[in-house]
């Protein structure tokens, strides 16, 4: 399983880790990850943690369109 943390900052997104933006594309970042064999991503919005309002379905629809 492989993890990515996004954050979406002036409509752009961005990779997230340890309390700061990396200059990584998450759609990417989710290829490399498949071609290092990761069978499943865990997709979480750090905009949204915690709010229980709902998830990005912008950003798993792209990432979904962009693996195999």
């Amino acid at each position: 399983v492989g993890s990515i943390d996004f954050k979406k900052e002036n409509g752009q997104y961005f990779v997230y880790s340890r309390g700061r933006i990396l200059n990584k594309d998450p759609f990417a970042w989710a290829q490399e990850l498949e071609a290092m064999g990761v069978g499943e991503l865990f997709i979480n919005s750090v905009d949204l943690d915690g709010t229980m309002t709902h998830c990005d379905l912008e950003i798993i629809q792209k990432t979904a369109h962009n693996c195999k």
